[in-house]
């Protein structure tokens, strides 16, 4: 029996993010043993642990219920832990896997949207990507929120196929968004997308009203089960209805900082101690928990000086979107190490190929959405990958935006681009994507 056409793209793209992740890791650990511990990877391991050990959500034995973190990491961490392997390592190594899952799923994906030659480009574009390579070999949530998040467009995109919504693929769709929600807290407004584009599926799509009515209804089901939960989770632990209080702490330090500098002229150091010393006497004052107290302080913050704060999105920008992660290549590999024979002219190599890497990537990718718009299904497919990929920018933008940030929606870039690279119409009205063709 002939294999599948989509298998052997799908494979080669898998097998040679494998490889390359891995070596890239183990070629890291050697120059700098510990590098895959990021700053914020030590609280998630002690979350872990917690939840491990003790059944708690906390930061350490005695600690008070955390409410910054959502349990979707730690709760990973912990089944790792279980069988025994108490090592970051153990975790490291799922991660990975995951990371060389969503090659392989980008790969699958536009295979089912444009054929065998886009499933090679997008899977090729995807495994090659410096910043992902790089961040499958740190102790964070963005190789799995990136999974989660790939497939739950992938049921998505199957969802939208059908002349009647299955009430089994939307429940899906709603319950891996869900995941990726309380995997990283900036998924935790994924909902308001989502359900923008059911509505548009009913209006395009053959949907009756009461056929986009269940879809959306499933979809909601187990978004609020989870995520409504971890809410409720919170608010009998910590007395906060929020699923995170992370985004916004963020929200005020990172976007706030950024406005009294263009305010004030002051530094970023002197502008955070500002911040937290008003939250702080905010908290006094008010005799409430400072994380209580970020959102509605950032509110007012960004009310008080709009502009300055469209200014602090638009001008980290570049940062997000042009920076090409080949320093951090470099750095894992040791290229920039005294006395590293030809390490200036590899760097070089690494710099300009991930230029070009990045070009292909931009390029194919709004060439492939261009392409798609001329079939109500692919507008559609258009609307949802364009539309994540704006979610992402625009909440990701900031003081402290890098190429890293670009993980969780590389994989969309990826599919667009072998879309549009492959050189011919996308046929995503042609074939369902459920199928084995």
């Amino acid at each position: 029996m002939a294999a599948a056409p989509w298998a052997r793209p799908v494979l080669v793209a898998a097998g040679l993010a494998l490889c390359l992740r891995a070596g890239l890791f183990v070629r890291a650990s050697s120059v700098q043993p510990g590098r895959f511990m990021a700053p914020d990877s030590s609280e998630y391991d002690r979350l872990g642990r917690a939840l491990l050990h003790e059944g708690r959500f906390a930061a350490g034995p005695g600690a008070a219920a955390h409410t910054r973190r959502t349990p979707g990491f730690p709760l990973l961490i912990a089944s790792v832990y279980a069988f025994g392997w108490e090592d970051p390592r153990a975790v490291l190594a799922l991660v990975l896997l995951m990371s060389v899952f969503s090659v392989a799923l980008a790969a699958w994906l536009a295979h089912r949207m444009a054929g065998v030659r886009a499933a090679w480009i997008a899977g090729l574009l995807l495994a090659l990507d410096p910043p992902s390579v790089i961040a499958s070999g740190l102790f964070l949530t963005d190789a799995p929120f990136a999974a989660l998040l790939l497939a739950a467009v992938a049921v998505a995109l199957c969802l939208m196929l059908d002349e009647r919504p299955r009430s089994g693929r939307s429940a899906l769709f709603g319950t891996l968004l869900a995941g990726a929600a309380l995997t990283r807290p900036l998924g935790l407004y994924l909902v308001i997308p989502a359900l923008l584009w059911l509505a548009l599926c009913g209006r395009l799509r053959p949907w009756s009203p009461r056929a986009t009515a269940s879809a959306v209804a499933a979809f909601a089901v187990p978004w609020i089960v989870l995520v409504g939960g971890w809410q409720a989770r919170n608010q009998m632990t910590a007395g906060a209805f929020v699923a995170s209080d992370g985004p916004a702490k963020f929200l005020y330090f990172s976007r706030g900082s950024d406005i009294l500098v263009q305010r004030d002229g002051t530094s970023f150091e002197a502008a955070r101690a500002q911040l937290t010393a008003s939250i702080e006497d905010e908290a006094k004052r008010t005799g409430q928990p400072a994380e209580r107290l970020y959102a509605r302080a950032a509110a007012a913050l960004i009310a008080r000086h709009p502009i300055l704060f469209l200014r602090s999105q638009a001008r980290w920008l570049p940062e997000l979107l042009l920076g090409t992660g080949a320093a951090g290549v470099s750095l894992a590999l040791g290229l920039d190490a005294p006395g590293h024979a030809g390490g200036r002219a590899a760097a070089g190599l690494v710099s300009a190929a991930a230029a070009t890497h990045l070009l292909l990537l931009y390029a194919g990718a709004a060439w492939g959405l261009w392409q798609l718009r001329g079939q109500p299904t692919g507008r559609l497919a258009a609307a949802l990958l364009a539309g994540l990929v704006l979610y992402f920018v625009i909440l990701s933008t900031g003081p402290q935006t890098y190429s890293r940030f670009r993980v969780p929606f590389t994989p969309l870039l990826a599919v667009c681009a072998g879309c549009g690279l492959a050189r011919r119409a996308p046929q995503a009205a042609a074939r369902d994507p459920s199928s084995s063709q």
